[in-house]
C-alpha cells in the first residue's frame, strides 16, 4: 500500500458490511476479514478498490494466508491469482 492510500480508506460500497459499522472500519489491522468479506458480499467495483488501496500481493497474501475461506472466495482465489489450492492455509480442509 502506498503512503497516499493510507490517508484515505478505499471506496469501498456498504454492501458487504450490513453486519458491523462501516464508519469504524480499520482497514489496516481487519485488512484479511475484510478483504474475505468484499470478496465474498462486495461488488467487482469495491474489489478494484481494494486492489488500488492493498495491491494485488497484498490481498494475494491474505487469502493464501487465511484459515478459513468461504467456497466461492477459495475458487475465485485460486483463479484470479493462479494458485495452487495446496499453497493455501486453508486447502487441507477443502481437498
Amino acid at each position: 500500500m502506498n503512503t497516499e492510500a493510507a490517508k484515505i480508506r478505499p471506496n469501498v460500497s456498504r454492501r458487504a458490511f450490513w453486519d458491523i459499522d462501516y464508519n469504524t472500519i480499520d482497514w489496516e489491522n481487519n485488512s484479511q476479514y475484510l478483504i474475505i468479506k468484499v470478496i465474498e458480499r462486495g461488488k467487482l467495483q469495491d474489489l478494484f478498490e481494494l486492489i488500488k488501496y492493498y495491491g494485488k500481493e497484498k490481498i494475494k497474501k491474505e487469502l493464501i494466508g487465511a484459515q478459513k475461506l468461504p467456497q466461492r472466495t477459495f475458487d475465485f482465489a485460486r483463479t484470479y491469482f493462479a494458485v495452487n489450492k495446496e499453497d493455501f492455509q486453508c486447502s487441507i480442509s477443502r481437498l
